[in-house]
């Protein structure tokens, strides 16, 4: 993959490390953070771009929720409630449980997707990887980090 494709991944997360919890939501931020942690005050930036790099860089997207999943909670809501109704307004003296009707389920899969919609789903998965000369790992802090460069950290 080329630095080009790799930058025009649709991405939520970046990161060197491979870590658990994803959080440096560009490309800076995560070769800033591994830069950070390796440079003591007064450090020679430069020199901790060296010994750190080449880096490789992973992209992550947040994993979608299927539309199965979505169809099974359906089902599951719509049966619960029609159980949960035959236990408390019930009676019907066949036994018979009763049914959603499709106006229900209609009602129960919007209910469901409001809910979806207003979450966020946190499994990720790597969708890219590009490793970062030292050069480019130095001009891009050099912007995106002038300060460590103008004066002794």
């Amino acid at each position: 993959m080329t630095r080009e494709e790799f930058e025009k991944l649709e991405a939520d997360f970046y990161d060197t490390r491979h870590v658990e919890e994803l959080s440096h939501d560009s490309i800076e931020d995560a070769v800033e953070e591994l830069i950070d942690v390796n440079c003591e005050r007064d450090c020679d930036v430069s020199k901790v771009i060296r010994d750190c790099g080449p880096l490789a860089v992973t992209a992550y997207r947040r994993g979608e929720v299927e539309a199965k999943w979505i169809v099974r909670e359906v089902g599951i809501l719509g049966d619960l409630l029609a159980e949960h109704w035959a236990e408390e307004y019930g009676g019907n003296p066949d036994g018979d449980d009763p049914e959603a009707a499709p106006e229900a389920a209609t009602a129960i899969l919007a209910a469901v997707r409001a809910f979806v919609a207003a979450q966020k789903v946190y499994p990720c998965h790597a969708v890219g990887e590009y490793t970062y000369s030292v050069e480019e790992i130095e001009t891009m802090m050099r912007e995106y980090r002038a300060d460590w460069f103008e004066a002794a950290r």
